[in-house]
């Protein structure tokens, strides 16, 4: 897990990065006049690659939103059921979101970006390979949790 928290950090600072360059040049080219089409299309990109791969690194880093006042309030036994439905729910709607995400990508496979010429699926894949790092994730706290004692 320590390889796909620092790769997913790595790669999410050099996402934040091009997309704030490419945004900077896309304003610098607009005040002196120049078209720059392709910016435009790149920063979107970056902006979904980051969405997706930053909110895995987020999860994997454990600072994704819950609400667990309820939760808090049940006894440990409970809890522990809870927790665990939970995981199997999230598991579940991963595996839904990977499958239709991947069938996406492969129906628009070959169709190519408009300004950069880029395979769209390509730039498409971050999203079935960001919940895909959410799932592993998401196994490695079941596993936790199903051997946690209460």
């Amino acid at each position: 897990m320590r390889i796909i928290d620092k790769t997913l950090e790595y790669v999410s600072i050099l996402l934040m990065i091009i997309l704030t360059s490419v945004v900077i040049l896309q304003i610098f080219s607009r005040l002196i006049s120049l078209s720059l089409p392709w910016t435009g299309e790149l920063s979107i990109y970056s902006f979904l690659a980051l969405a997706f791969l930053g909110g895995a690194f987020a999860y994997h880093r454990g600072e994704n939103f819950r609400i667990t006042t309820f939760v808090e309030k049940l006894p440990p036994r409970i809890r522990k059921i809870n927790d665990i439905a939970m995981i199997i729910l999230s598991l579940l709607i991963m595996l839904i979101i990977i499958y239709t995400s991947a069938i996406y990508v492969i129906d628009i496979w070959g169709i190519p970006s408009i300004a950069l010429q880029w395979n769209k699926a390509i730039v498409t894949l971050v999203v079935p390979v960001g919940y895909m790092l959410i799932f592993v994730k998401l196994c490695s706290n079941l596993k936790k949790e199903w051997r946690k004692e209460t």
